[in-house]
């Protein structure tokens, strides 16, 4: 996986694979027989986007990269990492709504060829399944792109992390 206008690629083991564009498409609530200048149209309208998906082989542990659409304006007056920061209470609540338990959260900083994105991590447990997630933002002209890396009994979100590379 590849992206330029965010900047970042992933190359993953044997064992993962990427939803194909069916299936993203599925994820944005869309249908098949939607194309063209229709397509193009949802797309301008829809607040957050998915543009890549993937699973490991058990179908549990993913990753996911989409794209909220936020005022250019206003997010190029504010860090990641502030975003996240304001953020941290909505999401814990948001675990916990779910059927969380245990919920934690830290913010994190993730560095990848190099480079520091700002981000958070939580964690928590649910019907005895610890369920662990790391998310970056990388902030794109109108868009703040969230990567998320989810991962249930073992913490291994920093080794699926080090997948994701620069895109020059």
């Amino acid at each position: 996986y590849e992206n330029d206008f965010i900047g970042l690629g992933c190359a993953l083991d044997e064992g993962w694979s990427f939803y194909t564009d069916e299936q993203i498409m599925e994820l944005n609530n869309y249908t098949a027989d939607v194309a063209g200048e229709e397509f193009e149209e949802m797309l301008e309208n829809a607040q957050v986007i998915y543009d890549m998906f993937a699973v490991d082989e058990n179908q549990m542990n993913n990753i996911n990269v989409n794209l909220e659409k936020i005022d250019n304006r206003l997010l190029m007056s504010v860090e990641v990492s502030d975003i996240y920061e304001q953020n941290v209470p909505m999401l814990k609540e948001l675990f916990s709504s779910m059927g969380y338990v245990n919920v934690q959260s830290e913010l994190i900083t993730v560095t990848i060829g190099g480079e520091e994105f700002s981000g958070v991590s939580l964690s928590g447990e649910i019907n005895g399944l610890k369920v662990y997630q790391k998310s970056i933002g990388v902030k794109c002209t109108g868009y703040l792109a969230t990567i998320s890396v989810t991962t249930y009994m073992e913490d291994t979100t920093d080794a699926i992390m080090s997948k994701f590379y620069l895109v020059d």
